[in-house]
């Protein structure tokens, strides 16, 4: 299929004005050539909005939710089903697809808001709605085991630069069966035993078997650095954990089989002493 040019927005829900925090619940795209208009708000999970602003009556998010979904039926029916109905006041004479998306999505003073409008081909404007609405309200990017580590990393390096801390680079540590990465390391890679190296630990998977089954992948590589005579007590892990007490029980027992060997482990939080470390010599 050729490809299209379509508009989107993201739906913001901003109870407080005041602090200006929201929460993605939605997206919306229209695409002037076919005429297309969708949108995807989050219906189920009521959660997203309580866990963000816990003292919020949940009924002004679905009551507020209700009605604004109607103006988006409205938009729907005006491009498309001419019975459509909806509570938004447009003044225009033709229902031209990008003058109804930016009436729409216009600044207001309400709940639930845009974000700014982003332009994308596709060549299935449906499906890219779907996309649009898994990266931005599901966050589906943050799924990969990866991300949460990366996040971290970029964190300590931002705290690193602050404070003036040199030295540390991104190396492949291992042996010649196998190699793995670690974000920072400092010293002669000649002398393992004077490397300094700092790995962030995420451990607020899901479930305990995913803390178990990473917690172990990085004990197993653990003990192979250890094998390569790096010093166990030049080895810092800033760990992050949840709140959840089960896994949080199941985290701190990983944490203790590191300490073990020897390995140094911190919480994430604790930055003086992540930078005490990162400091010495």
């Amino acid at each position: 299929m050729k490809k299209v040019v379509c508009n989107y927005a993201v739906v913001r829900f901003l109870p407080y004005p005041e602090t200006e925090e929201f929460v993605c619940v939605g997206v919306a795209l229209v695409c002037q050539e076919t005429r297309f208009f969708d949108y995807k708000l989050e219906m189920k999970r009521r959660d997203r909005v309580t866990g963000f602003f816990p003292e919020l009556d949940v009924a002004v998010f679905t009551q507020g939710r209700r009605v604004f979904e109607q103006q988006l039926q409205h938009v729907h029916g005006l491009l498309g089903d001419e019975d459509g109905k909806g509570q938004l006041e447009m003044d225009l004479v033709e229902a031209d697809p990008v003058v109804l998306f930016k009436e729409l999505v216009r600044p207001r003073e309400s709940l639930f808001r845009f974000s700014g409008i982003g332009t994308v081909m596709t060549d299935d404007p449906a499906r890219e709605t779907e996309r649009l609405y898994e990266h931005y309200v599901n966050r589906q990017f943050a799924q990969r085991k990866e991300y949460q580590e990366e996040v971290m990393a970029r964190r300590l390096v931002a705290m690193f630069k602050r404070h003036s801390v040199v030295g540390y680079r991104d190396v492949l540590l291992g042996d010649e069966i196998y190699k793995f990465r670690m974000p920072f390391v400092k010293g002669d890679l000649a002398d393992p035993r004077m490397l300094r190296v700092i790995k962030p630990l995420n451990l607020t998977q899901s479930d305990t078997t995913g803390i178990i089954d990473h917690g172990d992948l990085w004990f197993r590589r653990t003990e192979r650095l250890l094998n390569r005579e790096i010093a166990a007590d030049r080895l810092l892990f800033p760990v992050k954990t949840g709140a959840d007490v089960k896994r949080a029980d199941v985290a701190r027992e990983i944490c203790d089989r590191f300490k073990k060997l020897g390995v140094r482990v911190l919480e994430f939080g604790r930055q003086e002493q992540i930078l005490d470390f990162a400091k010495a010599g």
